[in-house]
């Protein structure tokens, strides 16, 4: 009884100082009535690597909304949701919204900061550590005996704060959050409290993991509010800035009215005519990448579960030669030879709407590199349709035929690029980065029974190729 008391009172300590230090930095923000600061969180990249770049997405939605619930800022949006809300613009303005009544562009309210950075460490299961127990140390007399073995999670980030205008990173830091097995249903947070676990790192719910990264979001959430300097917090509510943002300096022009060589006034009637305007050409708008990602995983192959050096396990070999490299980092699957994976996606069950991604490491930049097939198997195992990178741009084929294409340099730039489907019983779009390559009017049935991935474009081992994180998930637009 003795031993649980202590262990119970040990406990409390915990807690408690924790969360007194949290709430008086919550109180302060509450209680905050001074100028705000127009921010933007843009994206939060992987560089760990048992965290996948939608877990680095995740993250990165939770910090927004952190951020909107914290009184010294207003978070203006961006990705994917800046997108449709472009799209709904575009929409308004092309005459399909009654007159007077749709939104308006050029109304849109800019960002001064922009939010960006990197996972640098995400270990759910870090090394416990046994306090108490035999011994006569301070811990095994305030324990009385027992022992108590905490399994520790652990989160690092690198965050950077950049001037949009100037460009110039205003801060960086480095934010590390740890937590351990006591009380992570308890844990009552920060700024993050009201926010659920986003997308893939809803699997971390309840555990150590969850709270090491809340304790992450709170910290990056202090030192944003604490280190952001006060210039910035111009805004005051009611369209008012305390300052101009880029103002100049130079003296405006004088609102007098012009006066002539003997000094007297100009009358209206010695004013020259104003030239009549010119009729203004009609603006052409094209729509953007409207690409909009399932929320829902159905299956993915984040290679979170993948050593260096192995196979893909989640894959199976048709041909060819694939293994599981480290590159700066980050885990890709690596083609030595052209060859063809099927993901062990199962008997997979495709709602009405989904959506398909892939991403893809370009290490040259040179047009001639490597390419990649994802191809749509039908339940007689033939192929209904392929979406394809190649040398020089990307297309999508159904049922044999060609349906939409681009050639463009830029996907084949040096860094990461995206093959993207979303498929509805409306379209079916296909993209490349943020260019849609298709867009397939009423496509009637289309609904794969498996999927398989063929690496090809004379692959050796001088001339690899990189790809990773193959991804089905319901929802889309």
């Amino acid at each position: 009884m003795r031993k649980r008391l202590s262990v119970c009172l040990l406990l409390i300590c915990f807690v408690v100082g924790s969360v007194s230090t949290m709430a008086s930095s919550i109180e302060d923000n509450l209680t905050y009535q001074g100028n705000k600061a127009r921010i933007s969180v843009g994206r939060i990249k992987s560089k760990a690597n048992r965290c996948s770049s939608r877990m680095a997405s995740a993250f990165s939605e939770m910090l927004s909304t952190s951020l909107a619930n914290n009184n010294r800022f207003i978070v203006l949006a961006s990705g994917d949701d800046l997108a449709e809300i472009t799209e709904e613009i575009k929409f308004a303005q092309g005459g399909m919204v009654e007159e007077g009544k749709g939104a308006e562009a050029g109304l849109m309210e800019g960002a001064d900061v922009l939010i960006t950075g990197s996972v640098t460490m995400f270990e759910p299961n870090a090394k416990s550590t046994s306090i108490g127990g035999r011994g006569r140390d301070f811990a095994n007399r305030l324990l009385g005996g027992a022992r108590v073995t905490m399994k520790k999670a652990t989160m690092g980030l690198d965050i950077k704060l950049i001037d949009i205008r100037q460009r110039r990173i205003i801060f960086a830091t480095n934010i590390e959050g740890i937590s351990n097995s006591w009380g992570v249903r308890g844990y009552q947070g920060g700024w993050s409290r009201s926010v659920a676990m986003r997308g893939d790192l809803g699997v971390y719910s309840n555990s150590p993991m969850e709270k090491a990264i809340r304790v992450a979001l709170d910290k990056v959430i202090k030192e944003i509010a604490e280190k952001l300097p006060s210039s910035y917090y111009r805004y005051q509510g009611k369209g008012q800035y305390t300052q101009e943002y880029g103002r100049s300096g130079k003296k405006q022009k004088s609102q007098e009215p012009a006066r002539s060589s003997n000094h007297q006034t100009q009358t209206p009637a010695e004013k020259k005519p104003a030239k009549p305007k010119s009729p203004r050409k009609k603006t052409i708008r094209k729509s953007g990448c409207d690409f909009v990602p399932g929320q829902k995983t159905i299956w993915i192959d984040d290679l979170s579960e993948d050593e260096v050096g192995e196979f893909p396990f989640n894959n199976k070999l048709d041909n060819g030669n694939f293994e599981v490299v480290d590159i700066g980092g980050e885990k890709w699957i690596m083609a030595t030879t052209d060859g063809k994976l099927m993901p062990n996606t199962g008997k997979v069950r495709l709602p009405e709407k989904w959506t398909l991604e892939l991403e893809i490491y370009h290490p040259t930049g040179k047009s001639s590199y490597p390419g990649i097939d994802i191809c749509f198997v039908g339940d007689k195992g033939d192929r209904i349709g392929q979406l394809n990178y190649f040398s020089y741009g990307a297309n999508l084929r159904l049922k044999g035929k060609q349906l939409g294409r681009k050639d463009d340099a830029a996907f084949h730039s040096r860094g990461v690029h995206r093959l993207r489907l979303m498929v509805s019983k409306r379209s079916i779009k296909a993209y490349a980065d943020d260019t849609r390559i298709a867009n397939v009017p009423n496509p009637g049935d289309f609904t794969p029974a498996s999927f398989a991935l063929i690496a090809h474009g004379n692959i050796s081992e001088k001339r690899p190729f990189y790809f990773r994180g193959f991804r089905i998930a319901e929802g889309g637009k």
